[in-house]
């Protein structure tokens, strides 16, 4: 099925189920409550909430309309008739539809600020505590929606999308596409199952705290601080074992593709599939390197287009039977002539006679066999195929 505006809309329609289900997912995942007894500002909060009780469906449906409006933009506003576009959109929709999704969550923090800064502005009173809370949790339920919708997106897209449409693949050589790269796919996995789960439980012991009165020892805090610092650290040292090695590798087919197989180094040094990967390119250096050294010196002996043709046939022994036509010529008298010549004329004259012929025969789809003396045997139709020999 050809790729067109309508299967991407039908397409983006289905992911955009997903990016509802990731949203629910987050929304499930961060729902975390800090007991505010005797909050002055917590209590005008619930207090002007509870007076304007349409204000909180409101946010809801602002919160999540714009991000729905900002999608549904992003694939219509695709021209019908321009398949580039097309494609570049379907490529790019899992980390469109992750971005868009999280500007949700922005829209909803700034209503919120905006709530806090009435409180304020009404009753002169602030809770850093809510606010900072308020930005943290913001962020965490970005990162959380983002790694939810982006992975799962990509990964539709990769195993049964995109192999759909692009049978070909040159999927990177599309202009205009997004590339996240290594480094920042698993940073964002380190943010979603590393920070995320460890705020979410400090701020947890932070709320016993609160209600219970309950002492947490500040070193708990201190402890887990130096934990998410050290897999964060761990988590870039991996994406470096996986970036490092796929760059040295890309670069080695870019050299193979502009034509320089002697690329062998041992750059890559280890024994995971990365290291099988970069024997397989030195071995396949190595083989190519041998067939462009026979394909030259092939070269030097018979007819370029001969060679072409054996490299690229495969040889049945004992030949087959071609219907061919086969030329002779030489220069009459050559020999009488050439006794009366000095030898530099001779050869001058062979030259240029041997030189217009070879370029008349070759023009003709004919193969130059053999010269003898100033004679020229030429084959038109065989092993070259040719419906005018």
């Amino acid at each position: 099925m050809p790729l067109s505006k309508k299967t991407l809309v039908k397409i983006a329609i289905c992911y955009g189920f997903l990016v509802f289900v990731a949203n629910s997912i987050t929304i499930f995942c961060s729902h975390v409550c800090v007991f505010h007894e005797g909050n002055t500002f917590h209590d005008y909060l619930m207090a002007f909430r509870h007076k304007n009780f349409f204000i909180e469906p409101v946010k809801f449906f602002m919160t999540f309309f714009i991000p729905t409006a900002l999608s549904i933009f992003y694939v219509l506003s695709a021209k019908k008739d321009d398949r580039e576009e097309i494609k570049r959109r379907l490529i790019n929709l899992p980390v469109a539809y992750s971005l868009i999704s999280a500007s949700g969550w922005i829209f909803a923090c700034l209503y919120n600020m905006a709530e806090f800064l009435y409180i304020k502005q009404t009753y002169n009173v602030i809770s850093i505590e809510m606010i900072f809370s308020e930005l943290i949790f913001t962020v965490l339920k970005i990162i959380l929606v983002f790694a939810i919708c982006y992975f799962s997106l990509e990964n539709i897209n990769r195993n049964f999308v995109l192999p759909r449409y692009f049978r070909k693949g040159n999927i990177s050589r599309q202009k205009g596409i997004i590339r996240p790269s290594i480094t920042v796919t698993f940073t964002v996995l380190y943010f979603t199952i590393s920070v995320f789960p460890i705020t979410y439980f400090a701020y947890l012991l932070e709320t016993l705290e609160i209600k219970h009165n309950i002492k947490i020892d500040i070193h708990v805090f201190f402890i887990t601080l130096i934990f998410l610092i050290t897999f964060f650290l761990l988590t870039l040292r991996v994406a470096m074992l996986f970036k490092k090695p796929l760059s040295e590798l890309i670069k080695k087919a870019k050299k193979i593709e502009a034509g320089d197989y002697k690329i062998y180094d041992n750059t890559i040094v280890s024994s995971d599939e990365f290291g099988m990967l970069s024997d397989s390119f030195n071995d396949m250096s190595q083989a190519l390197q041998e067939k462009e050294f026979m394909r030259d010196t092939f070269g030097k002996l018979v007819d370029p287009h001969v060679r072409d043709y054996l490299l690229r046939q495969s040889i049945k022994l004992g030949g087959h039977k071609r219907c061919a036509t086969i030329m002779f010529c030489d220069i009459r008298n050559f020999t009488k002539m050439s006794e009366n010549m000095p030898p530099e004329k001779v050869v001058f004259l062979l030259n240029r006679y041997f030189t217009a012929l070879g370029t008349c025969i070759t023009k003709n789809n004919g193969i130059i066999n053999k010269y003898i003396g100033d004679a020229i045997m030429a084959i038109f139709g065989a092993p070259v195929d040719s419906k005018t020999h």
